[in-house]
């Protein structure tokens, strides 16, 4: 509760007594967006979590194919609706919030870090739970929120607004960082050519959107996505056995 509030109240506080309200306000907004994309965070816990307890008891040997399967439809599903969101964020800003909040959009790009990380994060977490290892994982967290609060004080005072969202990206990380020692201690992780297929998709869609950033979000939006499945489907990024494996063993 201490490192979600850290997230939720701290920058906005900082943010106001650093700069200003406007600049709190502007933070805010971008905020909101990104709890929304938070909600796939708590679908992902309810699903995973009873499946990797029920795998860490009775089958742990075959818990590690879970946990990379699991991990890579994070980057297959997930890090494609984080693209999208960084090229839709500027007109859905103006739509939502109107004009004056512009400045949110950076900040809704730069949380969609957050957002990885934070699912990320929750995997492991779920992992040292069914572990049993609910100890080491209440170190890790209050010990990652204090460092998220010192992260959060020193980007905003650097780079104001959207810098606080970046200070909650690091600390975020610097607790991904400590989770993953841990985890490795009970179940191996995947390396990263595990992801690469999934992950040169996903770099193909990002590279598109770049590219076509001086045409309409709509039409950026699309085309990114429509070669990303494309790349996706011809390297064979996620084998449709493996989403039946998910889906058997998670819904």
């Amino acid at each position: 509760m201490f490192l979600a509030q850290s997230v939720t109240n701290l920058p906005p506080i900082v943010i106001g007594i650093l700069l200003s309200n406007a600049d709190a306000g502007v933070y805010s907004a971008g905020m909101k967006l990104i709890f929304l994309l938070l909600l796939i965070d708590r679908i992902l816990n309810a699903l995973f979590l009873p499946a990797a307890t029920r795998y860490a008891v009775s089958r742990p040997a075959e818990f590690p194919a879970l946990l990379s399967a699991v991990l890579t439809a994070v980057v297959v599903f997930i890090v494609p609706v984080l693209i999208g969101t960084c090229i839709v964020a500027g007109p859905v800003i103006l739509l939502v919030f109107g004009p004056g909040y512009e400045g949110a959009a950076p900040v809704v790009c730069v949380l969609t870090g957050y957002v990885l990380l934070t699912l990320i994060n929750s995997i492991l977490t779920c992992t040292l739970v069914a572990f049993g290892r609910t100890r080491t994982y209440s170190i890790i967290v209050g010990g990652g929120a204090l460092i998220l609060c010192v992260t959060v004080i020193a980007f905003t005072a650097f780079f104001g607004a959207t810098g606080a969202g970046a200070g909650v990206v690091a600390g975020e990380g610097v607790i991904l960082y400590f989770l993953g020692r841990a985890v490795i201690r009970v179940a191996p992780l995947p390396t990263f050519s595990f992801f690469l297929k999934p992950a040169i998709a996903c770099a193909v869609m990002g590279a598109s959107s770049l590219a076509l950033a001086g045409t309409s979000p709509l039409i950026s939006l699309a085309g990114s996505s429509v070669l990303f499945v494309i790349v996706l489907i011809s390297i064979r990024g996620i084998p449709a056995e493996e989403i039946r494996y998910l889906r058997e063993r998670l819904v």
